[in-house]
């Protein structure tokens, strides 16, 4: 009979990962911190219960304190909750946005494509990171970035792109996304690069808004990074 110590897993390679699978890992965190904040005022509900039945009983001490101090914590733990839910709700539509895309990317796959999804890299600082998508094709390899942004109730949820920045209807315009998606396309190429002896191959980056229109004629404004709407992927 074999022991434990003597077996090892039948399986030589890492599964391939799955689309939004770290915004998966991600959501379940908050929750676990959520749970400390709620049980964090009824250490001072405790204090204060003992504090009044200590008082209602003529006893000498007084539950002014106590019970301000679990004013206090249920404020903050309140406070802190919410903070919590809406990282939560926004980890839930990341994880949304890259399922949508991850969905059309998959079209791509029957016209000799080929689909990774959430690639896991590290920087040169050694912060962790993760790649949305990467597709591999006889017409180039591209770094797809997927960013769900919560839309207006009313009104056309349009996007410009003037090459180096993204407007969101009713927002400041922002060049987060486009750095990153840049930058995301030059770690896979230097990576690349390592690993095929030297080797250079141009990695295109796109960043991906689902829900949000992107007029056709600024989709390929940027040098180096598209902005569009999934449905553009199909093309």
């Amino acid at each position: 009979m074999l022991k434990n110590n003597d077996l090892k897993s039948p399986v030589k390679n890492e599964s391939t990962r799955q689309p939004g699978e770290s915004s998966g890992q991600q959501i379940n965190i908050p929750g676990s911190i959520k749970l400390i904040w709620i049980l964090f005022p009824f250490f001072f509900l405790v204090m204060a219960i003992l504090e009044w039945i200590q008082f209602l009983m003529k006893t000498s001490p007084s539950p002014l304190v106590p019970t301000v101090l679990t004013i206090l914590a249920v404020i903050f733990s309140w406070w802190k909750i919410s903070q919590i839910n809406e990282e939560v709700k926004r980890r839930e539509l990341g994880l949304e946005g890259e399922r949508e895309v991850a969905d059309e990317l998959e079209n791509l796959m029957r016209k000799d494509c080929y689909v990774y999804h959430d690639l896991q890299g590290e920087g040169t600082n050694g912060n962790k990171f993760n790649v949305d998508h990467v597709v591999v094709s006889t017409y180039g390899i591209y770094v797809t970035e997927t960013k769900a942004y919560s839309k207006p109730r009313s009104g056309r949820p349009q996007i410009d792109f003037d090459g180096s920045r993204v407007t969101l209807t009713g927002k400041l315009p922002d060049d987060k996304p486009i750095h990153q998606a840049y930058n995301n396309a030059t770690w896979l190429q230097n990576q690349i690069r390592e690993n095929t002896g030297g080797k250079t191959f141009p990695v295109k980056a796109i960043v991906v808004f689902p829900g949000w229109l992107v007029p056709a004629d600024q989709i390929k404004n940027g040098e180096r990074v598209w902005v569009m709407n999934p449905n553009y992927l199909k093309t």
